[in-house]
């Protein structure tokens, strides 16, 4: 489940925010096939939440399975 939670949370707020895979990885730090790996279920690593909760103007704990 903690996987599916960052997954809904990263693309929902991505497309809030009308970023492009590509843009999000730019402004993290990360590349494109990061974000897209996560997007797909890759368990991201503490390091990457961090960078995308930044981007995303979330709370690392967000990411979290509830």
């Amino acid at each position: 489940m903690r996987v599916l939670n960052i997954v809904i949370v990263i693309k929902d707020s991505r497309h809030k925010y009308q970023m492009s895979q590509s843009d999000l990885g730019l402004k993290g730090g990360l590349l494109q096939t990061n974000i897209s790996d996560i997007e797909h279920g890759a368990d991201p690593t503490w390091n990457k939440m961090a960078k995308l909760a930044k981007v995303l103007d979330l709370k690392t704990e967000d990411l979290l399975p509830k």
